[in-house]
């Protein structure tokens, strides 16, 4: 497994494929960019993969159930060459994990049409559910339907829990945003700013990095200073991989990148909580 700049100090994610075919998956692109360095590696242990550049493509002799296009930067695969493979295997899902310098694609840059964008530091949480089969999954869907509208067919997609969970950030409006979806999940949050000692009978921490993340990883360590067993998730704005290597450094658990989607925080706030409760137990 790669070394630091890792999203969790747990395994992540816990979702593994127990049958005996794994699901066949064509990376195309660069496997060794260091920002894809986890979900490659994550890749390979839970898919049958198989890795091409683009010019190597079109001498194949596969046929996979889900396409990954990794980008690091715009324009290394063009719109002409995505539109040829999935043309070659038009029952394959196709998903784009793209590099930093792919974030403003969007809305300067010609993005590829019909693919859903899955950022770096989003992986951990959203390309298994893309990549492998799901017991909740509506079979059938096409590859234009959004995250929203194929969140919306996984009723069980969200992870309900319970436990009590403090929140720390700098404004009320920021907690009203991260509280909302916990309690919609059945937990219970406390709203924290400066003083800490709140969060010691909490079951989990959310740190929020409000809008200057790389001035408030003191206050980070701080917190793990002061609860040094406690769960810490920390929520930081379209990270770099320095930020989130700062980050893991200074105590946190996990890494949640914003802006998420509701499973991005539920899913590893889960998988902490679980694992503090089998510690407890053991």
């Amino acid at each position: 497994m790669p070394n630091r700049g890792s999203f969790k100090r747990v395994a992540a994610p816990s979702q593994r494929v127990t049958n005996k075919i794994m699901p066949a998956v064509l990376l195309i692109g660069d496997p060794c960019h260091p920002e894809f360095a986890q979900a490659c590696w994550w890749l390979r242990r839970q898919t049958d993969l198989t890795v091409s550049s683009p010019a190597e493509v079109r001498d194949l002799n596969v046929w996979p159930t889900t396409i990954v296009l990794a980008q690091s930067y715009p324009g290394q695969i063009s719109n002409r060459q995505v539109d040829a493979w999935l043309r070659r295997w038009p029952l394959a899902r196709c998903v784009g994990l793209l590099g930093s310098w792919c974030e403003g694609e969007m809305r300067t840059g010609n993005p590829w049409p019909g693919v859903t964008r899955i950022y770096w530091h989003q992986w951990s949480s959203r390309l298994p559910a893309f990549v492998l089969p799901s017991e909740d999954a509506v079979p059938g869907f096409p590859r234009t339907l959004t995250e929203d509208e194929r969140f919306l067919q996984r009723p069980q997609a969200t992870c309900r829990g319970g436990g009590f969970l403090a929140v720390v950030a700098d404004s009320y409006t920021a907690y009203e945003s991260i509280e909302d979806i916990c309690t919609d999940s059945g937990y219970v949050t406390t709203w924290l700013r400066g003083d800490f000692r709140g969060a010691a009978h909490t079951d989990a921490i959310i740190w929020n990095s409000g809008e200057l993340p790389t001035t408030n990883f003191l206050q980070l360590a701080e917190i793990r200073r002061k609860l040094p067993t406690q769960p810490l998730i920390a929520l930081l704005g379209f990270p770099r991989r320095h930020d989130v290597a700062r980050a893991m450094a200074a105590g946190a658990d996990c890494v949640v990148s914003k802006p998420f989607l509701t499973r991005d925080l539920l899913a590893p706030l889960a998988d902490l909580l679980l694992l503090t409760t089998s510690r407890q137990a053991a």
